[in-house]
């Protein structure tokens, strides 16, 4: 069942018209262009200074808490956990270092979607109600035991977690559906969108016993709470596997970073020609065309903008030395010419 919930009319559906609300659309994309490249070039120097946590853990000694205790700084230790109080998970009644629960439900839901319609020569845009079956978490949480290793007690607040996981539990139960409501009336199609038809529960973590930890973070005064730079982590992996898989982490993030900035600087630049291909098009499929054309042209000189913008961003500091230093040679030879 579909319900219409907003009409609004465009304009007269006669061709001209509509051509001419295309082209005044595609002016209005050009501020959108703009849009798109400042946030690509924002993208361009996120992933330019990309923080290396793997590098951090590389670098540091893998040592055991005795070893730190009075120490000052980034440290990596590795010890078995001491408890003065564990978490419980729900369901499986496990002692856990940490977990998580997730709840949810499947259900009825409203979606809401748009179209346009055309009536007695007019272009109407529909807003509209669909109502499709969906998961959706209904409660989500992680928590953690209290723990040392040795002489130096975690805080787990901000810590980014490297686990090898178990699955305490999972569970998705079919929910009795009723076809009418408490009174006897059967559902609407807007109170379907509350009627719970499946729950599904799952729990994951890591068990509390067993368990040799890796900690690199911060340590202040017997203590690690946080890291240099958010270099923060709790691992039940080995150093070996910790540094592989937070440098994949890494790598993964550079290259979506990397492939979003070229999509956003590529469409941004097309963008600003939307109206001439739009023009075009009053030869059909010609602007079509020349829009491919102009992706694949700026597709290749958003690609070189990017890799520009990246040497600038990361190598700023030897790009002011060099201009620095070519304004001095500038200067002296300047001197000299005046002196001669």
């Amino acid at each position: 069942m579909v319900k219409v919930v907003k009409r609004e009319v465009i304009g007269s559906s006669n061709p001209i018209a509509r051509w001419g609300r295309g082209l005044k659309d595609a002016f209005k994309g050009i501020f959108g262009g703009f849009i798109f490249i400042i946030i690509s070039f924002i993208l361009t120097y996120s992933f330019a200074n990309q923080v290396k946590h793997s590098e951090t853990i590389a670098a540091l000694t893998l040592q055991t808490p005795e070893q730190v205790e009075g120490v000052e700084g980034m440290v990596k230790i590795q010890g078995e956990p001491t408890y003065s109080n564990t978490v419980v998970t729900p369901f499986s009644d496990t002692e856990a270092l940490y977990y998580t629960y997730l709840e949810e439900d499947y259900a009825v839901r409203e979606v809401e979607k748009t179209r346009t319609v055309t009536e007695n020569g007019q272009d109407i845009k529909e807003t509209y109600i669909e109502y499709e079956p969906s998961w959706k978490t209904v409660e989500s949480y992680s928590k953690w035991s209290e723990f040392s290793l040795g002489p130096i007690s975690i805080g787990t607040d901000s810590a980014k977690t490297k686990f090898n996981t178990t699955t305490f539990y999972e569970s998705t139960e079919d929910q009795e559906f009723a076809s009418t409501n408490y009174y006897g009336d059967p559902y609407s199609q807007e109170e379907l969108v509350n009627v719970v038809q499946k729950l599904r529960y799952t729990v994951t973590g890591v068990a509390a016993e067993g368990q040799e930890l890796i900690v690199v973070g911060s340590v202040s005064g017997n203590k690690i709470a946080s890291g240099e730079e958010g270099t923060f982590f709790i691992s039940n992996m080995t150093d070996a596997e910790l540094q592989e898989s937070q440098a994949n982490t890494e790598r993964t993030m550079f290259w979506i970073m990397v492939a979003a900035a070229w999509i956003l600087m590529t469409a941004g630049f097309t963008m600003f020609f939307g109206p001439l291909t739009h023009f075009l098009n009053i030869l059909p499929g010609l602007g079509d065309l020349a829009k491919s054309l102009l992706g694949i042209v700026f597709g290749i000189i958003s690609a070189i903008v990017i890799f520009v913008a990246f040497i600038g961003f990361k190598f700023w500091w030897l790009i002011l030395i060099l201009l620095l230093v070519g304004a001095g040679v500038f200067a002296s030879k300047k001197l000299k010419k005046k002196a001669v």
